[in-house]
């Protein structure tokens, strides 16, 4: 029979058994396990994206005005990119600060279903 399969923390081998440092702290010998609750587009990916879909649009743009050289696509592809993925981008900005102060906001306090907050 495998001896850590019934390990739990009431009948644990003696090796480990909580002790307490010298500082008074009780250290348990147990590793840490954190749990992401959901999964998120992070800033970085969310403004890589903008700009992507801004020298789409773009390139998209260039071709269909049948433009004839390759600097003036490429200035296409790169105003598309300055400007419209940088709009794109403040406001994936823009969101991501708001969903940030909300999940801070909403960690210090439960919240029930129907109640708005002040």
């Amino acid at each position: 029979m495998n001896s850590h399969a019934a390990d739990t923390p009431d009948n644990r081998p003696t090796e480990q058994q909580p002790h307490t440092a010298e500082d008074g702290t009780i250290d348990h010998g147990g590793d840490v396990i954190l749990v992401r609750r959901g999964r998120r587009l992070n800033l970085g990916g969310a403004v890589v994206i903008a700009l992507l879909i801004g020298a789409l649009v773009g390139l998209v743009w260039g071709l269909i005005a049948r433009v004839d050289s390759l600097n003036t696509l490429m200035l296409g592809v790169l105003n598309g990119a300055l400007f419209i993925g940088g709009a794109l981008a403040l406001i994936a900005v823009i969101i991501d600060m708001i969903m940030d102060k909300r999940t801070q906001r909403g960690s210090a306090e439960p919240r029930r279903a129907g109640t708005r907050r002040p």
